[in-house]
């Protein structure tokens, strides 16, 4: 059973094996190719590559929901697994009833996302190598103290099926990078640049480069900076590395409503938003915020046409003029407050429990310049990177260090600044949004 082909009907005898046992039964079935190398300061460090076949299946048994995976889909009884928990469910009452069944028709569906130049599966380690030590031998004569390269590269091929007919195929390719360097003049500063994104390998290099370029000449001013800002209030603009940030931390998460309800209060966190009001168009921000979630944006890397049940994705309006528009939701979620899954259920991997998670989450733009915005602050502090945050586990309270960051004096860019710190709630933060 070492072809792909194999693996499908395997998952198709499956599938109507279980009908007899449980309710309803969705699997995902996926294989990937992954390769990856690490440079530090021009050495090669790390080389690997490996491929996997990973199934995942979910079903419902009277309202109760189970899981099981596996790696070796060949050599572990899944269906007797399968069987072993259903069994199980029937003999407890301690389970949380959710309902996972469809609320449209049966699905079909193929799509992929194209690689020109370089394909995944014929890129050698060889090769990724020496493009990733292009950019480590770049730093190194930007006279970085230090630096770290990582080319990685993944291609994912998933199959979805369920007990209703549905059949969705993709593949797609995922790539990034992450660099890491130190600038030490007077005072040493560390960067990270992670770039990520679906379609062509061939693209990464300029991809970085366009990033590294226009950074690495300023990292080393703001290194060399000493002038600290007096603590005040101030008029703040934010780059938009740190105003994604924010809408993920603050907006994304608490709005991700299987957190509302607790579920990944022991690991991941809860929310400002109690189970008890999600029903109301609460406003948490001014009429200025509007912020989406978009997995269909073509090539980011948060990219998916159809979440890990199958449901079609598109794009959500989380934040309208201040107020929350929608949650995060699957089917049983959505389910409990009277609403429609908007296919946020996704899996790390086919083997690992799908939850509800962001893709693509970010501030709309307004129509206004980034002159325009110095002008409308006057006298304050631009930041443009940051370089620490964190954020308390109900997303209310907050922490942003910038890295590269400038007052500004009568609406112009003045002098850099040395780690201006933001720290805010949440509620302050968006309701005073003025552009």
């Amino acid at each position: 059973m070492s072809e792909f082909s194999d693996y499908f009907n395997f998952s198709e005898r499956l599938l109507k094996r279980l009908r007899n046992k449980v309710d309803f039964s969705q699997i995902n079935l996926e294989s990937s190719v992954s390769k990856g190398v690490w440079i530090t300061n021009g050495k090669l460090n790390i080389a690997e590559e490996g491929d996997e076949v990973l199934i995942g299946i979910r079903f419902s048994k009277k309202g109760k929901v189970g899981f099981v995976s596996s790696n070796l889909p060949n050599k572990f009884d899944i269906y007797d697994e399968v069987n072993r928990l259903s069994e199980k469910i029937d003999r407890t009452s301690k389970f949380e009833i959710n309902d996972i069944s469809p609320d449209v028709n049966a699905v079909n569906e193929k799509y992929e996302v194209r690689e020109n130049g370089d394909k995944i599966e014929e890129l050698n380690l060889d090769k990724l190598g020496k493009d990733a030590n292009v950019i480590s031998e770049y730093l190194q004569e930007k006279k970085t103290k230090t630096n770290n390269v990582f080319f990685g590269v993944t291609l994912i091929r998933n199959v979805f099926m369920d007990s209703t007919g549905s059949l969705i195929e993709s593949k797609i390719p995922l790539i990034n990078s992450l660099v890491t360097l130190v600038i030490d003049e007077l005072n040493p500063i560390t960067r990270y640049f992670q770039t990520g994104y679906t379609g062509t390998y061939s693209d990464l290099h300029s991809k970085l480069m366009d990033k590294l370029k226009d950074e690495i000449n300023i990292l080393h001013k703001v290194s060399k900076n000493t002038n600290k800002i007096i603590p005040k209030k101030y008029n703040v603009v934010v780059g938009s590395e740190i105003s994604g940030l924010m809408a993920h931390e603050s907006v994304g998460h608490p709005l991700e409503l299987d957190r509302v309800f607790g579920r990944e209060q022991a690991q991941g966190g809860s929310s400002y938003f109690d189970k008890g009001d999600v029903s109301n168009r609460r406003r948490i921000g001014s009429d200025k915020v509007n912020i989406f979630d978009d997995p269909t944006i073509s090539g980011s890397y948060g990219f998916y046409k159809f979440d890990s049940e199958g449901t079609k994705a598109s794009k959500r309006k989380l934040i309208d003029k201040g107020i929350v528009n929608s949650f995060l939701m699957d089917r049983s979620y959505a389910r409990k407050i009277g609403m429609q899954s908007n296919a946020a259920l996704r899996s790390a991997n086919a083997a690992a429990e799908p939850i509800i998670r962001m893709a693509n989450t970010y501030v709309e733009p307004d129509n206004i310049t980034f002159e325009d915005l110095l002008e409308q602050a006057k006298d304050g502090i631009y930041i443009k990177s940051f370089n620490e945050w964190n954020i308390n586990e109900t997303r209310e309270n907050q922490k942003y260090v910038g890295l590269e960051a400038y007052y500004i004096k009568n609406g112009k860019l003045g002098e850099l600044i040395k780690d201006p710190v933001i720290e805010i709630t949440t509620k302050s933060l968006w309701n005073n949004v003025a552009a």
